[in-house]
């Protein structure tokens, strides 16, 4: 079934964006032969700002529907997150600033933000980061969350920062590590409940609890 079908039943409001802004051009890219050669497409899409927010909204709708976990979903899923992967970089010239994801219910598979920023994150559900690393500032201050939200196992390479950051429920950072030891130095604010303990051999750093 054609990514343009399974949206269209899925997310009838991305539909009537499609229909009332350029449907002609935009419809020729979210109803391409293939769902493959539609996500190649909608990457192309550049002209505008609404342009933009409509294609990153099919996007999204895209990756909140259930997996059917076939090898070529699999590939259109990953290819889809490539896609928004590349325009939520600063430093990339494809950047679209202001996006605004939607990834309520998503399941993300091998994705990477690399290098991303985002200027709100609100977690509406189980957020799952566990066995996540991340390679540049962890930057969660002022995320809010009114459900679980798991770092079990993560690793934290540079600074971390949860100041401020507002959670329904205690975050899970068992086994989750920081360091190494020669970043000591740099600035970690970590979530209530958790601290940082004293470097193991390898120069990582363990996660605690306080209580």
């Amino acid at each position: 079934m054609a990514l343009w079908l399974a949206v269209r039943k899925q997310r009838s409001t991305e539909l009537d964006l499609l229909q009332k802004h350029e449907p002609h051009r935009l419809a020729e890219q979210v109803a391409a032969d293939t769902r493959q050669h539609q996500l190649r497409t909608a990457a192309d899409a550049r002209e505008d700002a609404l342009a933009r927010r409509v294609i990153a909204e099919v996007l999204c709708a895209y990756l909140r529907m259930p997996p059917d976990g076939t090898a070529e979903e699999v590939q259109v899923r990953r290819a889809a997150q490539k896609i928004l992967e590349r325009h939520t970089h600063p430093g990339d010239i494809r950047h679209w600033p202001g996006l605004f994801l939607d990834f309520s219910g998503a399941h993300l598979d091998r994705v990477r933000f690399t290098g991303c920023r985002f200027e709100a994150i609100l977690f509406t559900g189980f957020a799952s980061f566990i066995s996540a690393r991340f390679d540049g500032e962890g930057n969660f201050q002022g995320a809010q969350s009114a459900d679980q939200v798991d770092f079990h196992n993560a690793r934290f390479v540079d600074d971390v920062n949860f100041g401020d950051a507002e959670f329904a429920a205690l975050p899970k950072l068992d086994h989750a590590e920081a360091g190494p030891d020669h970043l000591k130095l740099l600035q970690r604010h970590w979530p209530a409940g958790w601290t940082l303990g004293d470097p193991e051999d390898d120069g990582w750093a363990p996660l605690l609890r306080t209580d």
